[in-house]
């Protein structure tokens, strides 16, 4: 009994591997859906499917509010400087030569925000 059953399983995969072929496999979906999103322009970015423009500009969103977030920093870091009477004249120099564009939104927030002007 048990050899019939060798038989058969031998049997089986000899016709398998040759209807299939050796190298040939079952198609995995998800690489097949990867090449198709792939193929129409689209490129895994965050977890998300995108296009190239897309990628771009969200990339661009991140460097501005990164940039942001610096000028902020360093102007707070500016005005915590500038309570020291030792560097206070430098620091209210610096502080009037910024010329960062995205340091605009932190000088109008710190201007709006100061109690008293310095």
């Amino acid at each position: 009994m048990r050899s019939i059953y060798t038989a058969v399983f031998y049997t089986t995969a000899l016709s398998v591997e040759l209807i299939v072929g050796q190298n040939i496999g079952i198609s995995d979906s998800t690489s097949t859906h990867t090449q198709r999103m792939e193929s129409h322009g689209y490129h895994r970015y965050q977890g998300s499917w995108r296009t190239e423009q897309e990628i771009l500009l969200l990339k661009q969103a991140e460097a501005v509010t990164k940039k942001k977030v610096e000028a902020r920093q360093r102007l707070e870091r500016l005005r915590r400087d500038l309570e020291k009477s030792k560097s206070s004249e430098q620091v209210a120099e610096e502080i009037q030569g910024i010329d960062d564009p995205f340091s605009v939104l932190a000088l109008v927030t710190a201007i709006n925000t100061e109690s008293v002007a310095r």
